[in-house]
């Protein structure tokens, strides 16, 4: 049985394929990018830093976490032990760099199994469906069937350096009831719970600082904006307030720099609605032909009775023109060919006309069109594309609720939610820069997807990449976390950042020797 992730319509693409689509032949290309005898070995220095014993704090994307799973091949690629291998480059001093290893091929993807049904679905993949009509194509990511669920690190806890947890709330690094126990308990995190030194007892921070490191990365805070915007905006229990976030954060940085002599780097959020989750979701469709009549009538039939509720609201001379805005209500799209999806918006007036002479009203629904205008537009999260092939956002009988949508309002909340936790960043990194230095993601990200420069994409060592999940996109299949490659990228970007404010010479990776998406065309 095939399991779809999301049913996404894709824009036509001609693709062209190296022979490096499975794993061992990317295993090989590692191999062959190693020094051959004779050849010379990279060397570097570390200048004001110590990379003695690296330590790495996070969540998701520190832990490796990409394709919906926490998967080996995605932890061995995350940019933590991507950058501890350069510390290790001879002159440099780094260390072992040791993660609490998964063992699993494919992870557990939980958003798409089904433990009730025995269903354990693995990490996604690119199915690209070349021998499909594509008429019918399911091309898209796909979780792969043969998933595994996460058992208890059974390695040397002491002796850990990557403290990336997928899903964790800034406040979760915190609390020791993150570690546990299970049962009725909102902040449990099983990612956590399997390599806590004591869990129940022990915190994710307290964790990192038992290592006593010399040197380490933060980057946390982006589920504290992230997961109230992939629930639609409709889950306000997981948007952490500014208030809470700042005394978290100044909480975290004044214990990990008082416990510890360690210098840093400290990652800030990213701008979350430019990730492709939010933007890969086509807002405007082509109406099927067989479904063309019946929606037209029904459009028409509709727009009649909005006119006629408009008129009135105009007509009446007891309410003011600020009035009279907030009670009109707009009509709906009946351009077929490029019709906006249709979704439904609660803060829109109530309305309703007479039918007939015996007083019966028709209630207008509360609906709208989506405002699909590239860069200021509504959004669409990507599981409104599981929901558009069963019609839903076409009749406006049907639209697309709150929880598949984000507004123009909602977008603004998280945009200036995001601005307040990154001032706090920037504001405590500044107040402690003897050992605290910032990397500032934002400019990469605009850069991505265009805001900066108007062009879409970036150019990194000649080679072309895009803000998605193509063969050429620095993205994962999942739509949320970077892929190999763009953790390479990343890897790069800090290197850059450390040699210059630390005085290193430490090489960069090759990016090319990175993978972007796993590709499968069953």
């Amino acid at each position: 049985m095939k399991k779809i992730y999301y049913i996404l319509i894709l824009a036509a693409v001609s693709l062209a394929f190296n022979a490096c689509d499975s794993e061992e032949d990317l295993i090989d290309e590692r191999k062959a990018d190693n020094p051959l005898p004779g050849e010379e070995i990279p060397t570097g220095e570390s200048g004001a830093a110590d990379f003695t014993t690296y330590v790495s704090i996070g969540n998701s994307l520190t832990a490796g976490f990409m394709d919906n799973a926490l998967y080996t091949d995605g932890q061995q690629n995350s940019f933590p032990n991507i950058l501890a291998g350069q510390f290790r480059v001879e002159g440099v001093g780094g260390g072992a760099f040791n993660q609490p290893d998964i063992n699993s091929n494919n992870g557990f993807n939980s958003a798409f199994s089904d433990l009730g049904m025995g269903l354990i679905r693995g990490r996604l993949v690119l199915d690209l469906d070349l021998d499909n009509d594509p008429s019918t194509s399911d091309a898209g990511p796909k979780a792969l069937e043969d998933g595994e669920l996460p058992t208890p690190f059974t390695g040397d806890k002491g002796t850990l350096n990557n403290f990336g947890v997928p899903g964790v709330l800034l406040g979760q690094v915190l609390s020791p009831a993150t570690g546990g126990p299970a049962e009725g308990n909102p902040l449990y995190n099983g990612l956590y719970a399997r390599f806590a030194s004591n869990p129940g007892v022990s915190t994710i921070l307290g964790d990192a600082i038992t290592r006593q490191p010399t040197f380490f990365t933060l980057w946390i805070g982006n589920n504290d904006v992230l997961g109230y915007a992939i629930s639609g905006a409709s889950n306000e229990a997981i948007f952490t307030s500014p208030t809470a976030f700042d005394a978290q954060y100044e909480s975290l940085i004044n214990t990990l720099l008082s416990n510890t002599e360690a210098n840093g780097i400290v990652i800030n959020i990213p701008p979350v609605t430019t990730i492709p989750f939010f933007q890969a979701v086509p807002r405007v469709v082509s109406v099927p032909e067989a479904s063309r009549a019946e929606l037209s009538a029904g459009l028409t039939q509709l727009n009649t009775a909005i006119n006629g509720w408009n008129m009135g609201v105009q007509a009446n001379p007891g309410l003011s023109d600020e009035q009279k805005a907030a009670l009109l209500r707009p009509t709906l799209n009946t351009d077929l060919d490029n019709y906006p999806l249709v979704i439904e918006d609660l803060s829109l007036s109530d309305a309703a006309v007479p039918i007939d002479d015996m007083g019966n009203m028709l209630v207008i629904p509360k609906v709208r069109n989506i405002d699909p205008t590239p860069g200021t537009g509504e959004l669409l999260p990507f599981p409104a594309s599981q929901e558009i092939p069963k019609g839903t956002g076409i009749s406006p009988a049907t639209p697309l609720g709150d929880e598949f949508v984000l507004t123009k309002e909602e977008i603004t909340t998280i945009t200036e939610r995001a601005i307040a936790f990154n001032t706090t960043i920037a504001t405590l990194v500044a107040q402690n820069s003897d050992r605290l230095k910032l990397y500032d993601i934002n400019p990469l990200f605009l850069d991505l997807v265009g805001l900066s420069d108007g062009e879409v994409g970036i150019v990194v060592d000649g080679i072309p990449h895009s803000p998605d999940f193509r063969p050429s996109g620095v993205f994962s299949t999942d739509g949320v976390h970077i892929n190999p490659r763009g953790n390479a990228i990343v890897t790069n970007e800090l290197i850059d950042l450390i040699n210059r404010e630390f005085g290193a010479s430490i090489p960069k990776v090759d990016i090319q020797t990175y993978r972007t998406v796993l590709i499968s065309t069953d």
